[in-house]
């Protein structure tokens, strides 16, 4: 089996065509997981942190969280390690949380930087 990517989500993320409120927690993941899938772990990061820093800055908003943003990279490559051949998996926005209190990953310390969890390790 193939991997799934989303090469067209990437386009429109890249290219900043999505609506604000079109680009939700779905094709976040869509898209870094097609980064994950052509570039590994650390470009993937790189790009996608750029992207959303660029995107926000598109729609001149500033909510890049820097935790976050590394929590779903990592998630999504723990399943890429887990089995090489499964494609993009469904992810809730209820996993940051079984790992995060919502003061602690909301916080400015959060946003700039990657902090570890307060609830379960990764």
């Amino acid at each position: 089996m193939s991997k799934q990517l989303f090469l067209d989500e990437v386009r429109r993320f890249e290219s900043c065509e999505y609506a604000l409120e079109e680009f939700d927690h779905a094709e976040h993941l869509k898209v870094a997981w097609t980064y994950l899938q052509l570039c590994g772990y650390e470009a993937a990061l790189a790009r996608m942190r750029a992207g959303l820093l660029r995107f926000g800055a598109h729609y001149n908003k500033s909510g890049y969280n820097e935790t976050i943003t590394v929590f779903w990279l990592r998630k999504l490559q723990q399943h890429c390690d887990e089995d090489p051949g499964r494609v993009f998996p469904e992810a809730g926005k209820e996993a940051l949380f079984r790992h995060y209190t919502r003061e602690r990953v909301m916080s400015d310390e959060a946003k700039r930087a990657w902090i570890e969890p307060d609830l379960a390790p990764m």
